[in-house]
């Protein structure tokens, strides 16, 4: 089994987006936010941002902290309900994963995920329309498989690190919805990073997990 000190649980929230709980277990936690932290959580107290869905993913992806062998994102509106370095040593030490994270619980493809989230406008149409051309030019697949990013466990590793470099650079000039990049990246890197996906099943489409406890955006 890891030490604690092997994993590190972050999260960003910034404007209030969402309330970060004090945590159930034992572990290393940080929040980084233009707010206070709860108990529990060491705070990185960063400005206000004229974008703040941006500034999260921000530190989602490409400002993942590099202090322990091991990180764990969960969006502000997730509880770990185990010990972190339980969940990291079942997704990603057991299973010789760089990265671990859900698989979607509604459908296997970005292209089907980008019409729901112009649907929803999640994000304006005409950034995710040439976002998803561009990946039809570069034969990116239907059905090439849909993560869901609202647990991400990973290795810090170069290989992780060039990953995040090159999925924040997606998310930089397309959609700041994640999950529209994530496997567009993973396709590009093959087999140079293994992603383990955590089939949460019919339970998770309702966010029942036996590691986690999920609330509503804004609390």
């Amino acid at each position: 089994m890891l030490n604690s000190a092997d994993v590190l649980v972050y999260t960003a929230v910034f404007g209030g987006y969402d309330v970060v709980r004090e945590p159930l277990e034992p572990g290393r936690y940080l929040l980084i936010t233009d707010g206070r932290a709860p108990w529990g959580w060491e705070e990185q107290k960063e400005a206000k941002p004229h974008q703040p869905r941006r500034l999260a993913r921000y530190w989602k992806i490409i400002g993942m902290p590099t202090i322990t062998p091991y990180t764990v994102w969960v969006d502000g509106n997730v509880q770990l309900t185990v010990e972190p370095r339980q969940l990291v040593q079942k997704w990603l030490v057991e299973t010789k994963a760089d990265i671990a994270l859900f698989k979607h619980p509604g459908h296997d493809c970005i292209y089907q995920e980008a019409k729901q989230c112009w649907k929803k406008m999640k994000d304006h149409k005409r950034v995710i329309d040439e976002q998803m051309n561009r990946y039809r030019n570069k034969n990116f697949p239907q059905h090439f498989g849909l993560g869901e990013t609202t647990v991400l466990a990973r290795r810090n590793t170069p290989a992780v690190k060039r990953f995040n470099e090159l999925w924040w650079n997606e998310i930089r000039k397309g959609s700041v919805r994640d999950q529209l990049s994530f496997d567009y990246v993973r396709w590009i890197f093959g087999t140079g990073i293994k992603v383990h996906f955590i089939d949460g099943g019919y339970k998770w489409r309702r966010r029942e997990h036996g590691f986690l406890r999920c609330w509503n955006h804004g609390g």
